[in-house]
């Protein structure tokens, strides 16, 4: 086995590490929970956007939401697809919102 593959094979059991332990359907029942209806069907957005934060106990237009949009590569400000936001919490390994107010008090504290 060349130095390559086995360096290929490691790192892809790496990211499959990283994602363990995340249940993608309780990510996915968060995601539910506050995306838009109609046009804003998929993506949280407005009102929901400011439910999520407040839900999760954080003023809506502070820094930390600002860098939690940043944390999961949300491309548009003020708007999380269900992809960003999925694939983000997930690589934070993040699946509850007692997990995700963990996040946030890691970011008040430090």
């Amino acid at each position: 086995m060349s130095f390559y593959s086995s360096y290929q094979r490691k790192s892809s059991q790496r990211e499959r590490g990283k994602t363990s332990g995340v249940d993608s359907r309780k990510v996915n029942a968060i995601f539910d929970n506050f995306q838009g209806e109609g046009e804003d069907a998929g993506v949280i957005c407005d009102e929901n956007m400011e439910r999520f934060f407040e839900t999760l106990e954080v003023e809506p237009d502070g820094i930390i939401t600002l860098a939690f949009a940043w944390r999961i590569e949300a491309k548009i400000p003020g708007e999380f697809s269900r992809q960003e936001f999925v694939n983000g919490l997930t690589k934070l390994r993040l699946d509850s919102i007692d997990k995700l107010q963990g996040l946030f008090f890691i970011f008040i504290v430090v």
